[in-house]
């Protein structure tokens, strides 16, 4: 097959984490996968962007910038030019996301899909925003759309309900999901920390952003709750038919009234299938004891439970987030994306 042709939309921790990731990996992929590639077109909002239809040098925009004297290529492109490009099969893309409108990604994602190309991202908002409208385009174009990373990032939760939990019904699916949040409630637990506290330890160790609010407010949960609704259990669901409630009202007074009771405050985002065949949606604080597998979730460590009719629970736990992690979600997704393509020529 012809070499898959790839733009890199943002290259941030993430993205960067990507392409360091593809370089490492280059002979594996072609020897085991049979993927071949090349890097047409990075491009950055601070780091400016370069576009060269006959690759461009990954290892040295890895240890320089897009903007390196030795890359050779057309400069000064938007993302959008880049999309519009013949010579582009896929797009990587890494950009912030944007509960509220869906922003950039989300413009991303309906162009590129639109054009035909294949659109892989760690991007929550278009999934949770626009999921149905993005999967049909992606559909109607034969093209794949990957989001793996937007749940775990690089570990293993979409991929491990569809692929790997094959003709299983979900009862349930609970999960930590946010490594700040249980950082914060873990410091208050172990060291006696209050919440504004424990707080600016984690913004200070960069565990959470200057404005936290995504994190502590339970948002950034509520997208994955959604995605994994609508990804997962086949449900037409948005962000407003999520109950979610954050840890602005939990004090240090209620994680010690909790560990005499030997249990522990974890934020849970939560999918519950009811009697009448409806799915429950919720992120909110849970009182779980030693026999949840989410009470030993520690530090910004992820994990979700899914609760089956066929295996009954199964846990997967591990990075929730991180520039390599995330990397990884989009190079699974590639080689996916790279088996769709086989099937399809």
């Amino acid at each position: 097959m012809k070499k898959l042709r790839i733009a890199v939309i943002g290259l941030g921790v993430v993205g960067t984490g990507f392409l360091t990731l593809l370089d490492e990996k280059k002979e594996v992929l072609e020897d085991k996968y049979d993927l071949t590639y090349d890097v047409v077109a990075v491009c950055d909002k601070m780091r400016g962007s370069i576009y060269n239809p006959d690759g461009l040098d990954v290892s040295l925009i890895l240890k320089e910038s897009p903007m390196a004297d030795g890359l050779e290529g057309t400069r000064g492109l938007s993302s959008f030019d880049i999309i519009k490009k013949p010579e582009v099969d896929v797009v990587i893309e890494a950009t912030p996301t944007n509960l509220k409108t869906g922003g950039v990604g989300l413009e991303h994602a309906r162009r590129a899909l639109s054009a035909g190309k294949h659109f892989i991202s760690t991007n929550k908002a278009p999934p949770a925003i626009a999921y149905k409208e993005l999967t049909d385009i992606a559909k109607n174009n034969n093209v794949y759309y990957g989001f793996e990373g937007t749940i775990l990032s690089g570990t293993p939760a979409i991929s491990l309900a569809i692929h790997g939990l094959p003709a299983s019904e979900f009862k349930s699916i609970r999960g930590v999901l946010n490594g700040t949040t249980n950082f914060i409630l873990e410091r208050m637990e172990n060291d006696g920390m209050d919440f504004d506290e424990a707080l600016l330890l984690a913004q200070s160790k960069g565990y959470a952003e200057a404005d936290p609010s995504s994190d502590i407010d339970g948002w950034d949960v509520c997208a994955k709750v959604v995605i994994m609704a609508n990804n997962m259990l086949g449900s037409n669901m948005t962000p407003d038919d999520v109950e979610v409630r954050g840890l602005r009202n939990i004090g240090l007074s209620d994680v010690e009234a909790a560990k005499k009771k030997k249990m522990r405050i974890k934020m849970v985002g939560s999918l519950t299938r009811k009697d009448n065949g409806g799915i429950k949606a919720c992120v909110v604080p849970e009182l779980v004891d030693r026999s949840d597998p989410l009470y030993h979730v520690h530090g910004v460590t992820n994990a979700l439970v899914f609760d089956t009719d066929t295996t009954d629970t199964v846990t997967v736990m591990g990075p929730g987030a991180g520039g390599r992690s995330a990397g990884y979600a989009m190079l699974y997704d590639l080689v996916e994306m790279h088996r769709h393509r086989k099937r399809l020529y």
